[in-house]
């Protein structure tokens, strides 16, 4: 072989090995970079999982439900319990307090969640959304029951003056539920009610209700005679679904005839008493009857229709007890559904017969004479418009845009007018 061949060979053979020898170092990198990419996505879900147990429940940490820790915990144990029978402004105090206790956990670290589990301290406001890690501690309950407790864990100092800054500067430093809670004891203060009105929860409610003229003060009241636990439910359900819809608004509004709200009553028959007579079950159709004990003419009519129509006789009878009642007489005993009816249309100036043959509640009226509002209550039907309401019922289309309260003139099928 010639010199320039063997030349050339050697040439390719040490450019094949170079090759080669590189080969082992790409495999190198690239494992280098999988495992740095793996760690980094492991790192990221565990604080996630970590940064997630803040949206736990919250706990009534009072020192009677908290009886017993690990023994190994036993100094902790002693300060939380010492700390939830502390009133605010001594929890406040402790803030400044950077002395440690014991597994990484400061003295303001126990008082901070103390002031934000038992007494409602809104810490996502103070510290301007900035992300906290929760500690779980194990506690088990005077009755026996056990649960984690959440304890902040690793704010700087910069944080916790943040937190001493708006608690120093803010009326109500207060959650959502905080104010809820200091209404439902009875704090009367229009500056709690304006703090409430700022609230998601609040600020759901009235969009809900936005494009009817119900006033802040009745969807508060509305909202008062509730529960937490069921305004959160109900949001959790419904704020990623664009529905404004009357249907939504009564099934809001039905639960809160469960627990005898009659704001909750007087909103379902301003709103759409059509929907009303038709969607509501009987136990949510009595308890509703059971709140109109006030008379009111749309409360009346209402009541006509139900007492006249085609429900369960439970209904009918609740109908025409509270009909009874709005003339001031009781319901006669042993009571008689055909004896009831004939009062009712004697009053009315109704055929019970007829009506109840053709129970087309949604397209009758009926007055209420006796009342000192003399208004009827019209229900849309298919084809209607407003002008062709007020030339049906010969009235002023000026009038029945004003006293129902009517910014134009679009109306929808199943609505309730009142007729001037």
């Amino acid at each position: 072989m010639s010199r320039s061949k063997k030349k050339q060979k050697e040439v390719q053979n040490q450019k094949e090995m170079k090759e080669s020898s590189s080969y082992p170092k790409w495999i190198t990198q690239g494992l280098i970079f999988s495992v740095a990419l793996n760690l980094a996505l492991l790192t990221s879900l565990v604080f996630n999982a970590v940064k997630g147990k803040e949206g736990r429940s919250r706990y009534n940490s009072s020192s009677q439900y908290i009886s017993k820790m690990d023994d190994s915990s036993s100094s902790l144990k002693n300060f939380l319990i010492e700390c939830s029978e502390k009133k605010f402004p001594d929890l406040v105090k402790l803030l400044s307090s950077n002395a440690h206790i014991e597994e990484g956990f400061s003295q303001r670290d126990i008082a901070l969640s103390v002031l934000s589990h038992q007494y409602d301290l809104d810490v996502d406001r103070a510290l301007m959304g900035q992300s906290t890690i929760l500690r779980y501690i194990p506690v088990q309950g005077a009755v026996g029951s056990s649960y984690e407790y959440p304890v902040f864990s690793g704010l700087t100092q910069a944080q916790y003056e943040l937190v001493q800054s708006f608690v120093k500067n803010e009326k109500w430093p207060l959650t959502s539920h905080g104010l809820y809670k200091k209404m439902i004891q009875g704090v009367n203060d229009e500056s709690l009610k304006e703090a409430f009105y700022l609230s998601r929860e609040f600020m759901y409610v009235e969009g809900l209700f936005c494009s009817l003229a119900i006033s802040k003060e009745v969807l508060l009241n509305t909202i008062l005679q509730g529960t937490w636990d069921y305004l959160e439910e109900f949001i959790a359900q419904h704020n990623q679904i664009q529905d404004f819809s009357n249907p939504l608004r009564i099934q809001f509004l039905s639960q809160y005839l469960e627990v005898g709200s009659q704001y909750a009553a007087r909103l379902i028959l301003e709103i759409d008493a059509a929907y009303a007579l038709k969607k509501l079950n009987d136990t949510q159709m009595v308890a509703l009857l059971g709140m109109l004990e006030n008379k009111s003419n749309l409360a009346e009519n209402f009541a006509v229709h139900l007492a006249l129509g085609n429900r369960s006789d439970w209904v009918r009878q609740e109908a025409c007890r509270l009909l009874y009642h709005y003339s001031d007489q009781n319901l006669p005993e042993p009571y008689s559904y055909q004896e009831a009816i004939n009062f009712i249309g004697h009053k009315y100036k109704i055929d019970p017969a007829h009506t109840i043959a053709t129970s087309a509640v949604a397209s009758t009226t009926y007055e209420a004479p006796n009342s000192v509002e003399t208004h009827k209550i019209y229900i849309v039907q298919e084809r209607d418009n407003l002008w062709k309401i007020a030339k049906k019922n010969q009235v002023s289309l000026d009038e029945l845009r004003k006293v129902n309260q009517l910014d134009s003139d679009l109306i929808k099928v199943g609505m309730t007018l009142i007729l001037p």
